[in-house]
């Protein structure tokens, strides 16, 4: 402002000698450096309202490669979050399930404190309470018609989620600084957040499970028919229609062809009528000129016998005069002849030609007509293949409700007398089962729930006689552990009572104490339980009850990580055979293992494994003691997040809280 250059140019040099990676050191470098710039911002700005269009499209190809190509397009993306949520949705609307739950924790995990951040974690929290079964469509079998084989599972599309991190605000604004186009941009906002607070949770019933499951079923096999036959009935149509329009084409070359013969067949006939007419024309006045000529001759002749009087001779010369007139005549009237029959065969051409063209005008029109027909019925066709799949979906919806009505009358409270009826009817089950059951022979796994339930009972009136008298533990000195612990418990008491009471079972306490020492120094030390995660608090999993589960065994002490399962898949096979489970070793570090057991259609069913897999622990894993792991079930979901997030220990405090 001071027009100083000499401090100008000293301060520009210092400038660019102190600061030369500064913006205003580059902006002395190059003029042009603040506008550039600006424009590689508006660039990466429009490219990803490009990629989020193609998303909202229906284009999610496009979108996932625009995605994927972003970081070689710009090296400088200050955009990698929401680009990392635009793949989220992508994947998402592909039902790629594991996928999805993965880069929604990486999202969580890498961009701590924005809105993406808190958009991905709200996202994982709504499918985390969703009801709908938690199933992969992307890695499931398909028909030859890219339709779902549903194996018996219970599969359901997954939730929908719109997009609500501010992308709207922030796609209207990069529109403004578009250069502005001739015609209005498409509407592309997307839809805004239901914000409705979830009903809470009821578990479903057996019966209500089931025919959930069978409505379901019966829904995809309508909707796999109905989609067949519509298909079908427009290949059909189009076949149809196909054929109408050769045909159309056959009988237009055909009456083409016809009525090009009949034209040229009529100027044939016209030129031959013509030619015989000049013929006859021709030889008619060439017999009168003859006749003409005889006439004139004969008059000379009879005045030259007569003596040539001059009456004969003017009678002659008259005659010779009317008859060069009549042959002058007789030729006039040939020519009028010839050129009446040449205009009428050209008149007939004419006609002719006249004819053929609006017998192929006839033609082009009826096939046009044939065309338009067959297109209107190709139309028609897909419209009703269409209103067939519509009409599929309507009946699936319509059965969907159907068993959601049924499932709320279900849970409605009974009167009194269907209670009555309900528990009179159980009686009466009760006692024909125990009728029948009378005299029959118990199933293996019969036997083997019966000897569960003997032993339990066992060791449990093992335990109350110990607690009531201290002198049966010193025999239980085949199980180190339980005589340590059950001595304890009989110490106890005795350190309450009074110095007498002490006295007097000192003796029956003494022996007890050397079989403890002896116990206690045949126990395995186990190594500290490693601390994954310290903090055990904050809310990381959900409950998902009726969600897929798998059994997890988690090896608290790190040397028992290398345990076998053969014995494992033993068990499984001889009393799970028909689940067909599988079993894997997951490293999670080299310090921390656990197997996986997959997998389980609901909470309920691991849970009742879990309870068969424990009694008999000590045969499928007898080097283990039982602070070496820890057994649970956990949903897919909270599976993935586990193994992304290692939380380990908080998934113990919550599986303590929630399974029981």
């Amino acid at each position: 402002k001071l027009k100083n250059s000499t401090k100008a140019d000293y301060y520009r040099e210092q400038i660019l000698a102190l600061y030369p990676n500064s913006t205003i050191a580059k902006y002395l470098k190059d003029p042009n450096y603040l506008v550039e710039t600006q424009k590689k911002e508006n660039a990466l700005s429009y490219y990803y309202e490009d990629a989020y269009k193609d998303y909202a499209n229906g284009l999610y190809a496009d979108a996932a490669q625009k995605v994927q190509d972003v970081d070689a397009q710009f090296k400088e993306n200050k955009m990698r979050a929401k680009f990392d949520l635009l793949n989220a949705q992508i994947l998402s609307k592909e039902n790629r399930l594991s996928d999805y739950v993965t880069a929604l924790n990486k999202i969580i995990a890498k961009y701590p404190g924005t809105p993406e951040k808190d958009q991905a974690q709200l996202w994982l929290n709504n499918l985390n309470h969703s009801k709908l079964p938690q199933v992969d469509l992307s890695k499931m079998p398909k028909d030859s018609l890219g339709n779902i084989i549903d194996n018996g599972g219970a599969q359901g599309n997954l939730p929908l989620f719109t997009d609500t991190t501010g992308n709207a605000e922030f796609l209207k604004k990069v529109e403004g600084q578009r250069p502005k186009t001739a015609g209005k941009p498409a509407d592309n906002k997307p839809a805004a957040l239901d914000t409705t607070p979830a009903k809470p949770y009821v578990p479903l019933t057996a019966a209500e499970k089931r025919d959930s499951v069978k409505a379901a079923q019966d829904a995809l096999a309508a909707k796999v028919q109905a989609d067949r036959k519509a298909k079908q009935d427009s290949l059909a149509a189009l076949v149809i229609a196909k054929k109408a329009a050769q045909d159309s084409v056959i009988a237009h070359n055909i009456a083409a062809r016809k009525a090009t013969q009949d034209s040229i067949a009529t100027v044939n006939a016209a030129k031959k009528a013509a030619q015989e007419a000049a013929i006859a024309k021709n030889i008619a006045a060439k017999k009168h000129v003859q006749d003409s000529i005889a006439a004139a001759k004969a008059p000379k002749a009879v005045v030259k016998d007569a003596g040539g009087t001059s009456n004969a001779k003017n009678s002659a010369a008259q005659d010779s005069i009317n008859a060069k007139v009549a042959a002058r005549k007789a030729i006039q009237d040939s020519i009028a002849a010839k050129t009446a029959a040449d205009k009428k065969a050209a008149q007939d051409v004419i006609d002719a030609r006249i004819a053929a063209k609006k017998a192929t005008q006839d033609s082009i029109a009826a096939k046009t007509i044939a065309d338009k027909k067959a297109t209107q019925d190709a139309l028609n066709a897909k419209i009703a293949a269409k209103k067939a799949t519509q009409d599929s979906i309507a009946g699936k919806a319509s059965a969907a409700q159907k068993a959601k009505q049924d499932s709320i009358n279900a849970k409605k409270p009974k009167t009194l007398q269907e209670r009555r009826d309900s528990m009179l009817t159980a009686k009466v089950q009760d006692s024909i089962a125990k009728k029948a059951s009378v005299g029959k022979v118990k199933t293996l796994q019969e036997r083997r729930d019966s000897m569960i339930v003997a032993k339990a009972a066992a060791t449990k009136d093992s335990i109350a006689n110990a607690k009531k008298n201290p002198k049966p533990v010193v025999k239980e000195q085949s199980k180190p552990k339980t005589v340590a612990k059950d001595t304890a418990v009989a110490k106890k008491p005795a350190a309450k009572e009074t110095p007498t009471a002490a006295k007097k079972t000192e003796p029956a306490t003494k022996p007890a104490a050397k079989d403890t020492v002896k116990a206690v120094a045949k126990v395995t030390p186990s190594a500290p339980r490693p601390a994954f995660d310290t903090d055990t608090m904050t809310e990381v999993y959900n409950k998902m009850d009726n969600a897929p589960h798998y059994v997890v065994i988690y090896f608290l002490d790190p040397t028992a990580g290398s345990a076998s399962t053969a014995k494992l898949d033993a068990f499984n096979a001889a009393s799970f055979e028909a689940d067909k489970l599988t079993t894997s070793t997951v490293t999670i570090d080299p310090q921390n293992k656990l197997i996986n057991i997959k997998r389980f259609n609901n909470k309920d069913v691991a849970m009742t494994y879990i309870a068969a897999l424990k009694a008999k622990m000590k045969e499928v894993m007898p080097s283990l003691s039982e602070d070496q792991y820890f057994v649970g079930a956990i949903s897919t979901l909270n599976y993935s997040t586990l193994v992304s997030t290692k939380k380990i220990n908080n998934y113990q405090r919550f599986y303590r809280a929630n399974y029981k």
